[in-house]
């Protein structure tokens, strides 16, 4: 099993909010995954992303219990029985995997959430073509994501049942509807619901048939807190709110009531541990990974990127922005490298098998047309590799981060924290890091080649003053903005919405039936 190294330490003012071994964390995937060895034993892994390495220090340190779904064969061979020690070696908190049907999770993660939701959310889908909604989204809706969020529900309860004062953070798409469903269940805990993914427009939200947008809103706002990464998130939810429901809005204090209940609506931008991506980023795999690096790159400038193969992540555009700028400045010829760490992803879908197709034959055209016996323009590398991937970004000159759109991307963060060359953050202005960090580093818009090539071109040729003084910039805000304050603020609002909950329902229980 992998040796967890201890996460960094939560302040105390954070820690106090959370009464001892009353936090619940929900989320679609788990903290670690089992899986089959050679040997035919059953080993257990951390999972990566930035949901299971912002939430894992919490965890720890409030002695959490985690709720999960089943994402492995080994996982399901021992979901429903029992509850999994965490971390394996030192026991800080429980695993729950809940136990759910294969079919259901198929329907509800590989036609509901992926790429349904994901791609609305983040404004991927081609309109003139897709999605045609037929009767199997309604099917997987009715028999995948409701009673995915009904098991996830059903788990949460009971485990509030024997708890006094419970907080229960729900974690991203997937669960939607449990804040209602856990209601339903007379359960009274403090709910949080935070969405790691964009929230966009009301108008783009009307492709979700009313069956579903409909139970998506209702099942948020029964959280005392809904919580997104970026003030335009927050914006766009409230005018969903406005537009398609009758609930009522409170714009000046960010809040939508349903009933007799208030939801706050708050952003809350997430970040890294600065400490621990360091301390992995100059691990030994890393090292060893950064020599086969440097020795690709040369003394060359290096261009890296760091994505999953995702159609958000618009890999495609930044190839050809790349193209561009060699072709335009054929004195860059030789002197440059493409760097791109790409992880696999979502690889049983289409739309995901066809992207990943598309992004290798325009590398290898690129690198066909433009390379030489010496010099290959674009080293692509698909694999789950995060050592090569934090490697890679130790030695950037131009870190390019170009998303269509994004919840936040943490590469925006974790390259600046870890980068050993005071290289160029050239950034999508629709990802969720933007706001934070606009004044740092250049921002593109990602549908523009025109303005990516020049940003290119600017980087590369930006001085040793200027590189500085931008990653210095970047490196302080990474700093001050750390993952204490993102889970900090959650929390100190949820306890505040919490309070007013209760006293809204003591004056209604104090004053008594209505008389005539």
């Amino acid at each position: 099993m992998d040796e967890a190294e201890p996460e960094e330490h939560l302040p105390d003012e954070l820690l106090d909010l959370i009464p001892p071994g009353q936090l619940i964390v929900a989320s679609s995937r788990g903290p670690y995954r089992h899986s089959k060895e050679p040997g035919g034993g059953r080993i257990l892994r951390r999972s990566g992303g930035g949901l299971v390495t912002a939430m894992l220090c919490v965890a720890e340190q409030a002695g959490a219990h985690w709720i999960c779904a089943p994402s492995t064969d080994e996982d399901r061979s021992v979901a429903g029985k029992g509850l999994v020690a965490l971390p394996p070696e030192r026991h800080l908190f429980d695993m729950e995997i809940v136990d759910i049907p294969q079919s259901t999770y198929d329907l509800a993660y590989n036609t509901i959430s992926n790429p349904l939701l994901w791609f609305v959310q983040h404004y991927l889908w081609d309109l003139a073509r897709e999605p045609s909604l037929d009767d199997s989204h309604k099917r997987a809706w009715e028999l995948g994501y409701v009673p995915f969020n009904e098991a996830f529900a059903e788990a949460i309860a009971a485990r509030c049942e024997g708890l006094d004062r419970p907080v229960v953070m729900l974690q991203d798409y997937h669960l939607y509807l449990v804040g209602e469903m856990i209601r339903a269940r007379d359960c009274d805990a403090s709910l949080v619901h935070f969405t790691h993914i964009p929230w966009p427009q009301p108008d783009y939200l009307r492709m979700l048939p009313s069956y579903v947008r409909t139970p998506i809103l209702s099942g948020l706002l029964a959280a005392d807190v809904v919580g997104f990464h970026d003030d335009r998130y927050v914006q766009n939810f409230l005018w969903c709110c406005r537009q398609l429901t009758d609930y009522e809005v409170d714009w000046e204090d960010r809040r939508v009531r349903t009933g007799a209940h208030w939801a706050a609506v708050r952003s809350y931008p997430i970040s890294i541990q600065q400490q621990t991506t360091q301390r992995e980023a100059r691990g030994p795999d890393a090292e060893t990974r950064l020599r086969e690096l440097r020795a690709i790159v040369g003394n060359r400038k290096a261009v890296v990127r760091v994505d999953r193969v995702d159609p958000a992540k618009n890999v495609l555009r930044g190839f050809e922005a790349y193209r561009q700028l060699l072709l335009s400045h054929p004195e860059l010829r030789d002197k440059v490298c493409f760097l791109a760490m790409l992880c696999p992803s979502r690889e049983g879908l289409p739309q995901y098998e066809r992207y990943r197709r598309e992004v290798e034959e325009l590398a290898a055209d690129i690198n066909a047309k433009l390379g030489s016996e010496s010099w290959r323009p674009i080293h692509l590398s698909i694999k789950d590799d995060h050592a090569e991937s934090l490697a890679a970004l130790r030695i950037y000159d131009v870190l390019l981060v170009n998303p269509v759109f994004d919840g936040m991307n943490l590469v925006a963060k974790e390259g600046p924290c870890v980068n050993e060359h005071d290289g160029v953050l050239i950034l999508s202005e629709n990802a969720g890091a933007y706001d934070e960090v606009n004044d740092a580093c250049l921002g593109v818009n990602p549908f523009d080649l025109h303005e990516t090539v020049e940003a290119l071109s600017e980087a590369l040729a930006m001085s040793a003053k200027a590189r500085r003084d931008r990653a210095t910039r970047l490196r302080e805000i990474v700093l001050k903005n750390d993952s204490s304050k993102w889970l900090y603020h959650q929390l100190d609002d949820l306890a505040k919405a919490t309070r007013s909950r209760s006293s809204r329902k003591r004056k209604m229980m104090s004053s008594g039936p209505l008389t005539r």
